[in-house]
């Protein structure tokens, strides 16, 4: 064990002299049994600073900077159209392997800059009436009803809204949430699958179910979920799933994918310049210029780090962290922990009464150098931290040690 340990904290350096595919090579050899090694695979911040805030954006491991790097080279050597042409059967594969993961069909997949993005393709792609209602939660992210608020004003649909208290409610009563603000009048439910302040695994195959029973849409906010936990589209029943690739699979910055439901694409009309041919084509969202063809190129090599990991290991991984954190704050008189106690992941949103939430996040990147996240939950300031395979055991003993010291 003492030879292999040794072998792989030494991957970041040697990596730096070796060609990308030789690095995936070494990648897909390892046990991955020691998780501390495997952190030393992602960049450090030269300040010694710590990211606990991967859920707004991950840290993305070495070999994928460098693939990237490599990439963003070749297009600034020649003509970048020409080498993105050059990728295409490449990007193509990679597509195939997102859907597979999702378990969906490749045609029904296309790469987006984000999860807003995708989910505002859908939103503003749909031909809305007077009078539409759409249902959605409190739990739902801020971006999301900011475009419901514009539809509501530019078309004169009806939010209406399920309040949650997932401090409390069971999978029955959210669900219940759901049904008791359905009219025959809703057009679209809208639902997270991971929530993005306390973490907390929804039960949106149920909620697909409802929709369903009742001839309703189901549009599912997936940023959390996709490189963190098991998503199966065709198991959840939804006709929409958004998803982010740059938080738990880290991906480049500027990567998500839009799953639509074949039968519900032709009616779909997103703010893309696409050409009339393409309407029944997952194409038609991709028309939006020029991007940074760099970020697609890097898809396969993000994919081949996952998979060399297994994303069954990497959730077990990042469940078994915020359980760590978790566990060794519970001694701490007053703290409350955001959301139920099982079905989460990792993530963590956490607040001790009696204690300024918000002078807790500012010290703990003042005196620490630990950055997490302030979150508002029913109008309570929490601090969410989420954890990534960039972290180690003792990292997450720190940030345990710090907020204990602190309060």
């Amino acid at each position: 064990m003492s030879n292999r340990r040794s072998f792989i904290k030494g991957l970041s350096v040697t990596f730096a002299g070796l060609p990308l595919s030789s690095q995936l090579t070494r990648l897909q050899s390892t046990d991955w049994s020691d998780w501390s090694d495997i952190s030393t695979l992602y960049p450090q911040d030269t300040a010694g600073r710590l990211n606990f805030n991967c859920g707004s954006a991950g840290v993305q491991p070495t070999v994928v900077l460098e693939s990237m790097g490599a990439h963003q080279r070749a297009l600034s050597a020649f003509a970048p159209y020409e080498i993105y042409e050059q990728h295409k059967d490449t990007i193509d594969k990679s597509k195939l392997r997102l859907a597979e993961l999702i378990n969906v069909n490749k045609e029904q997949v296309a790469l987006v800059r984000n999860t807003t993005a995708a989910i505002n393709d859908v939103l503003y792609g749909i031909q809305w009436r007077d009078g539409d209602e759409v249902v959605i939660s409190t739990a739902d992210y801020p971006s999301v009803w900011n475009t419901l608020k514009t539809l509501q004003q530019r078309y004169g649909i009806r939010i209406n809204t399920v309040r949650l208290d997932l401090n409390q409610d069971s999978e029955e009563a959210i669900v219940n949430g759901y049904r008791t603000k359905i009219s025959d009048k809703t057009r679209l439910i809208i639902a997270t699958h991971v929530t993005h302040r306390e973490g907390q695994l929804m039960p949106v195959a149920l909620i697909s179910a409802l929709g369903k029973a009742q001839g309703i849409d189901v549009l599912i906010d997936g940023a959390h979920a996709v490189g963190h936990v098991e998503v199966d589209v065709q198991q959840i029943g939804c006709q929409y799933y958004a998803t982010s690739l740059h938080k738990w699979l880290s991906a480049p910055l500027g990567c998500g994918l839009l799953y639509v439901q074949k039968d519900k694409l032709a009616s779909l009309y997103p703010p893309t310049s696409y050409a009339a041919s393409q309407q029944d084509l997952m194409d038609k969202f991709t028309w939006i210029g020029t991007f940074a063809f760099e970020k697609w190129m890097t898809l396969d090599t993000v994919l081949d780090f996952q998979d060399s990991i297994g994303l069954q290991n990497k959730s077990t991984r990042l469940k078994a962290m915020s359980t760590r954190f978790r566990e060794g704050l519970a001694g701490i008189p007053g703290l409350i922990i955001a959301g139920n106690q099982k079905d989460y992941g990792g993530i963590t949103a956490l607040r001790v009464e009696g204690i300024n939430n918000s002078k807790l996040h500012n010290q703990l990147m003042e005196d620490y150098g630990f950055h997490v996240k302030k979150v508002g939950i029913q109008k309570v300031l929490y601090n969410r931290a989420s954890f990534n395979l960039h972290l180690t055991d003792s990292q997450v003993d720190d940030l345990i040690a710090a907020i204990s010291d602190m309060v």
